[in-house]
């Protein structure tokens, strides 16, 4: 009994041995310091009630934390021991939080699964989150649909983002580093309508006024009759 129990321990050590450690890397986003520092005197303390509710889709393999890449178009591969330190879709929810309410005039910014009575919504579509071989050169791809709707339900404002970073090489780090600076992208785009920033811009667009549909190359599309209506306290 006890030389069982001692062959099965050891046999147990050299498998705990043998397996690779765990890497986990995360996303770093620098806060831009002007964005707290723009305020002016005469600017209220604090925000109307302008609730936004963020709603990301994605792929089953990015709402898990496991780090894809692929080599063609064909064939993913998803990293046993590789993580990121949420699953990505959670990541570019949380990420978007953040800046939306740090930096547009909407009051509550939460990242929910169901779409709420009397709130805007952000729907994101998270497409690609992951590094892309080629035969000698590395990228991270960042792709996502977003789309800004009022309570009302109709759309306000729609764009593609597609993002390709060069990598340095092929490590997780770099894909982290290109991720991130991805990101970084797509939130600098998002918040740079107004001086304050940000999709809520449109809410002080006049009652009477259009909103313009975007294309993932920022120009300006015309709206189908009835797709686009100002947003409203």
């Amino acid at each position: 009994m006890i030389r069982t129990l001692t062959i099965i321990a050891l046999l147990v050590f050299m498998a705990s041995c043998s397996m690779p450690e765990t890497r986990i890397y995360s996303l770093y986003i620098p806060v831009d310091a002007t964005v707290s520092n723009t305020k002016k005197a005469d600017e209220p303390q604090y925000k109307a009630a302008l609730p936004l509710a963020i709603i990301v889709d994605a792929p089953r393999y990015l709402t898990q934390p496991y780090i894809a890449y692929r080599n063609s178009p064909y064939e993913l591969t998803i990293a046993r021991y590789t993580k990121w330190d949420s699953a990505p879709a959670k990541i570019i929810g949380s990420e978007l939080k953040s800046a939306l309410s740090q930096r547009t005039r909407f009051s509550d910014v939460r990242v929910m699964n169901i779409t709420p009575a009397n709130s805007h919504v952000l729907k994101v579509n998270l497409r690609k989150f992951e590094r892309y071989d080629e035969l000698l050169a590395y990228y991270a791809e960042l792709s996502l649909d977003v789309e800004l709707l009022n309570p009302q339900g109709e759309s306000l404002y729609r764009v593609t983002f597609d993002k390709r970073v060069n990598l340095s090489d092929s490590s997780f780090k770099s894909l982290a580093e290109g991720i991130s600076a991805a990101v970084k992208e797509v939130i600098e785009q998002l918040c740079k309508e107004t001086k304050m920033g940000g999709l809520a811009s449109f809410s002080l667009q006049d009652a009477h006024g259009s909103l313009p549909l975007q294309d993932a190359s920022g120009s300006h599309q015309t709206p189908p009759q009835g797709s686009t209506a100002p947003l409203t306290p």
